[in-house]
């Protein structure tokens, strides 16, 4: 089955995706989809960067232990090497995510 879709729909489709990420799983998934658009030139570089992004601000919220760190670290890399967000950005989601995981953590409550 072959979906046409214009770039408003797709953006629009995109951000329907988002709202449904309530874990890490759910957010590989959509990034495996804004990639996989990327590579087929159905997004651009900077829609594909702002979806990532907004996703990844969206899944920095759950991380409340470290498991949920350890695999959202992976993301990071990996989005940081796929050239969707940089460096200082990286940084910023993993101190967020390790602050999270923190004052998230029974331990410590």
């Amino acid at each position: 089955m072959v979906v046409n879709l214009t770039a408003g729909q797709q953006n629009s489709e995109l951000k329907q995706l988002n709202k449904l990420i309530e874990d890490l799983h759910a957010t590989k998934l959509f990034y495996t989809v804004v990639a996989s658009l990327l590579r087929a030139r159905v997004l651009t570089e900077e829609e594909s960067s702002l979806h990532i992004s907004t996703a990844l601000e969206k899944s920095v919220k759950l991380c409340t232990g470290p498991v949920e760190v350890a695999e959202f670290k992976l993301i990071l890399e990996k989005s940081e090497s796929d050239g969707f967000i940089d460096r200082k950005n990286m940084h910023f989601f993993d101190n967020q995510a390790e602050r999270n995981a923190v004052f998230t953590d029974r331990r410590f409550v």
